[in-house]
C-alpha cells in the first residue's frame, strides 16, 4: 500500500514538473498576448490561440484548456464566423471542472453571453452575462466586472430598459477610469453615446462619442472605431449637419481600410449615398444605396438593421426609386415582426409600372403611324402642307402634355400607396402591442390572486393557534407562511419576465423538460391550499417523462390546471396527476390532472372545450374569472400543444394537456 502511494505521489510530482516546464516556455506570455488581441478585436487572435491547442489537449478539464478554447471562440466571433465560434465554446464547456478558476469561467460565460446576443437570444445572453459577473466578483477582477456590466447594459437596452442600461454603462465607465483602462473607457463612452442616441438626444450622444474619439486615438485601427464614427454620422444625420456627416463618413472609410475588412461598410455606403443625394447627384446616390442595402441585408446582427432599412426607404423614395423603397420598407417590417403581404404589395407596384411602360410604347407606335401618314399626304397634297403641319404640332403638344400629367399622377398615386402601407403597418403593430398588454394584466391578476389568498388564510390560522396556545404548531405554520411568501416572490419575478417577453413579442425558449420535477415544483406552491381542504395530492408522473416545450409556459399551464382542480375538489378528496403516451399520436405525451370533484354537465363541458370563457365558483366559494383557460389556450398554441377535458357528474374531472416530445419541424 505504501509503495502504491509513493508511486502516485511520484507521478503527480513529475506531472507538476512538466506543467511548470511547459509554462516556462511561454504559455503565460502567449495567453497574455491572446487576451490583448481579443481586447483589440484583432482577428489574428484565432491563429495565435490555435497554436495552444496541443497543450490544451494534453491537460483536459483544466483552467488552461478552458481559456484556450474560449479565446479561439472569441476570435471567430470577432470575425463573425458564428458556427466555428459555437464549436469552440462547446469545447470550453466540456472542459469545465472544479479545478477551473472563477476568472476562466467568467471569461467563458461573458463570451457565451455576447454570442447569444449576436444570435438574438437576449434572455440566454443576460443569464450567461450575470454568471460571468458573479465569477469575476469571486475572482476580484474589477476590470472584467466592468466588461460584464457593459454587456449587461447592452442586453437590458434591447429589452427596452434604457434607464437601467445607462446605470450599468456609467458604473462600468467609473471602473475603467479608476483603473485607467483606455479601451474600456472607449467602449463605455461609445455605449453611453448609443444610449442617448436611442433616446433621441443626439447632442448629448455626440458629446460622449467625441470624447470616445479623443480617448481612443491609439485604437484607431479597430472595428470599434468604425462603429463610433457610424454612430456619430447617425446623430449628425438627425441634426441635419451635412459637413459633419461627411467628416464622419470619411473617417469610417479610413478605419475600414486600415483594419482590412468590411466592418460597418454598409453604413458607410449609406451615408455616402445620403450626401450624394443632397448634392442632387441622384445616379451615384442610388449606386451607393444599392451597395449599402447589400451589406446591411447580409449583416448577421439584427439590432441595427431596422433603423438603416428605414433610412434606405426614405433615401430611395427621395430619389424616385419607389420599387426599392418598397423593398426596404418590407424588409424593415419583417424584422419588426409585422405581418405584411409583401408579395401582393410588390406585385401591385410592379403591375403599375408595367402599365405605364405599355402605355408609353402604344403611344410611340401611334405617333409613328401618324408620321408615316402625314408623309404620304405631303407628297400628294403639297398645297395644304402648312395647315397639316400646324394641326400635327397642336395635336402632339396636347398629347405629350396629357401623357406627362397622367404619368405624374401615377407616380404620385404610387407614393401615396407606399405611405399608406407604412401607416397601416404601424397601426397593426400598435394593435398587437395593446393586445399583449391586456393579456399581461390578466396574467398578473390571475397568477398572483391564488398565492396571496393562501397567505391571508395562513394568517388567520396562525392567529387561531396562538390564541389556543399551540406555539409549536404556530411556528411550523409560520415557516409554511414564509415559504408561501417566497413562492410569491418567485412568481412575481416570473411575471416580470412574462411582461418583458410580452412587450417584445413573447420570446419562448424551447428545451427538453423533466415533467416529474416540474410537477413537484408546481405542487409545492399549493401546500397550504391542499392542507386547508385536506386534499391528498398524488404525483404519478413516470420517472424520465420528457416533453419539448418552453418551461415557463408549461409551469404556468400546470399551475392554473392544478389550482382549478383544488377549487372544485371537496374537502378530504384526492387529486392525481399522471403522464401517458398519446395513442392517436406517438409524438405527443399526455399530462392529466384528475380530481374527485363534483364534475360538470355536458353543456358546460362543451363550452370549455370550445374555449369559451366561464365564470366559476369552487367548493368553498373560491371565485374565478375565466382568464386561466384563455391563458392555457394561448400558451398551448405557442408551444404546439393541445387541450382535452372530460368530466362526469358526481365523479370528477380529468383536464389533459398534450405536448410534443421532440422539436416540431
Amino acid at each position: 500500500m505504501a509503495k502504491v502511494k509513493f508511486l502516485i505521489f511520484t507521478l503527480f510530482f513529475l506531472q507538476s514538473i512538466q506543467c511548470f516546464s511547459a509554462d516556462s516556455t511561454g504559455i503565460k506570455a502567449k495567453l497574455k498576448k491572446c487576451y490583448e488581441l481579443n481586447k483589440r478585436r484583432d482577428i489574428t487572435l484565432i491563429s495565435e490561440a490555435k497554436s495552444l491547442i496541443p497543450i490544451a489537449k494534453s491537460y483536459p478539464d483544466s483552467d488552461l484548456a478552458v481559456r484556450v478554447y474560449t479565446l479561439i471562440g472569441r476570435g471567430f466571433m470577432n470575425s463573425a464566423n458564428f458556427d466555428s465560434c459555437a464549436r469552440y465554446f462547446d469545447l470550453a464547456i466540456k472542459n469545465l471542472s472544479s479545478s477551473v478558476t472563477a476568472d476562466a469561467k467568467g471569461k467563458l460565460y461573458i463570451g457565451l453571453g455576447w454570442y447569444k446576443f449576436q444570435k438574438g437570444n437576449e434572455n440566454e445572453a443576460l443569464s450567461y452575462t450575470v454568471k460571468a459577473y458573479d465569477n469575476f466578483k469571486v475572482a476580484k477582477d474589477s476590470l472584467s466586472m466592468a466588461n460584464a456590466l457593459a454587456n449587461m447594459a447592452s442586453l437590458v437596452e434591447t429589452m427596452g430598459q434604457f434607464g437601467k442600461a445607462l446605470e450599468y454603462k456609467k458604473k462600468a465607465l467609473d471602473i475603467y477610469r479608476l483603473k485607467n483602462d483606455t479601451l474600456g473607457m472607449l467602449k463605455s463612452l461609445n455605449n453611453i453615446g448609443g444610449n442617448f442616441m436611442n433616446s433621441d438626444d443626439a447632442l448629448l450622444a455626440i458629446k460622449y462619442l467625441n470624447d470616445a474619439v479623443k480617448v481612443g486615438k491609439n485604437y484607431y485601427k479597430t472595428p470599434l472605431f468604425a462603429t463610433i464614427y457610424a454612430n456619430i454620422a447617425y446623430c449628425q444625420l438627425v441634426l441635419g449637419n451635412q459637413d459633419e456627416i461627411a467628416k464622419a463618413t470619411d473617417s469610417m472609410f479610413s478605419t475600414i481600410k486600415a483594419i482590412g475588412y468590411n466592418h460597418e461598410i454598409g453604413k458607410a455606403y449609406f451615408y455616402k449615398a445620403y450626401l450624394l443625394s443632397k448634392a442632387n447627384n441622384k445616379n451615384e446616390a442610388v449606386i451607393y444605396a444599392d451597395s449599402s442595402a447589400k451589406y446591411i441585408i447580409a449583416d448577421n446582427s439584427t439590432h441595427t438593421k431596422a433603423n438603416y432599412f428605414k433610412l434606405l426607404t426614405d433615401l430611395y423614395y427621395a430619389n424616385n426609386q419607389l420599387d426599392k423603397a418598397l423593398d426596404m420598407s418590407i424588409l424593415r417590417d419583417s424584422i419588426l415582426n409585422q405581418a405584411i403581404d409583401s408579395s401582393n404589395a410588390m406585385a401591385f407596384a410592379r403591375k403599375a409600372v408595367d402599365f405605364e411602360l405599355n402605355n408609353s410604347k402604344a403611344e410611340i407606335d401611334a405617333l409613328k403611324q401618324l408620321s408615316e401618314s402625314q408623309a404620304k399626304q405631303v407628297q400628294s397634297q403639297r398645297q395644304i402642307i402648312g395647315l397639316i403641319i400646324a394641326i400635327v404640332i397642336i395635336f402632339i403638344t396636347a398629347f405629350l402634355l396629357t401623357f406627362y400629367l397622367f404619368r405624374k399622377s401615377k407616380l404620385a398615386e404610387k407614393a401615396i400607396q407606399v405611405q399608406n402601407l407604412v401607416v397601416a403597418n404601424q397601426n397593426k403593430e400598435l394593435k398587437k402591442q395593446n393586445e399583449l398588454q391586456l393579456m399581461t394584466i390578466g396574467i398578473v391578476g390571475h397568477d398572483l390572486r391564488g398565492p396571496l389568498a393562501s397567505a391571508l388564510t395562513m394568517k388567520q390560522l396562525m392567529i387561531n393557534m396562538l390564541q389556543a396556545g399551540k406555539i409549536d404548531e404556530c411556528i411550523h405554520l409560520a415557516n409554511l407562511h414564509f415559504d408561501g411568501l417566497n413562492r410569491i416572490h418567485i412568481l412575481s419575478n416570473n411575471l416580470v419576465q412574462w411582461v418583458l417577453s410580452a412587450q417584445s413579442g413573447i420570446n419562448l425558449n424551447f428545451s427538453e423538460i423533466q415533467v416529474l420535477d416540474l410537477v413537484a415544483k408546481v405542487s409545492n406552491g399549493f401546500t397550504s391550499e391542499l392542507k386547508d381542504k385536506n386534499i391528498t395530492f398524488q404525483n404519478k408522473v413516470a420517472l424520465g417523462t420528457l416533453i419539448y416545450a418552453d418551461a415557463s409556459s408549461v409551469e404556468t399551464i400546470l399551475r392554473n390546471v392544478i389550482q382549478n382542480a383544488i377549487k372544485f375538489t371537496p374537502v378530504g378528496k384526492k387529486i392525481t396527476i399522471t403522464s401517458l403516451p398519446c395513442d392517436s399520436n406517438p409524438d405527443f405525451r399526455i399530462i392529466s390532472v384528475i380530481d374527485e370533484g363534483q364534475g360538470m354537465p355536458t353543456d358546460i363541458l362543451e363550452k370549455l372545450n370550445s374555449g369559451k370563457r366561464m365564470i366559476t365558483v369552487g367548493t368553498k366559494g373560491e371565485k374565478g374569472n375565466g382568464l386561466g383557460l384563455i391563458m392555457i389556450q394561448t400558451l398551448l398554441s405557442l408551444n404546439n400543444g393541445k387541450m382535452e377535458i372530460s368530466s362526469e357528474l358526481g365523479v370528477g374531472t380529468s383536464f389533459s394537456v398534450l405536448f410534443p416530445i421532440n422539436e416540431t419541424k
